[in-house]
């Protein structure tokens, strides 16, 4: 397998171990789940430096994209379905919501 796609992986598995244990965490140390975000932001940042220094711009690009994408949709249902501390909101998600 190709280094850059090497790294893609390892970060899918990162941010996927990160949303879960972190909505553990949050659910059993009684700890609002956004706190996390920090640790995300570094996740992200740290793939995105790997695959620039292993790959061209437009693959760095592309696959830190789809490790946005897949931590806000995968990561966000995996936090969802493990019951994050995501403290009070009233707030009901529809679909203008998500698209805003």
């Amino acid at each position: 397998m190709k280094k850059p796609l090497y790294i893609f992986f390892v970060g899918i598995l990162a941010v996927t171990l990160l949303d879960s244990l972190g909505a553990i965490a949050s659910k059993q140390l009684n700890f609002n789940y956004s706190f996390l975000s920090v640790i995300s932001f570094v996740v992200y940042v740290g793939f995105a430096f790997l695959l620039a220094r292993q790959s061209d711009k437009k693959t760095t690009i592309i696959l830190t994209g789809l490790l946005g994408l897949f931590d806000a949709t995968v990561g966000w249902k995996l936090s969802e379905i493990l019951g994050a501390n995501t403290g009070e909101n009233n707030i009901e998600i529809t679909t203008t919501i998500m698209i805003i």
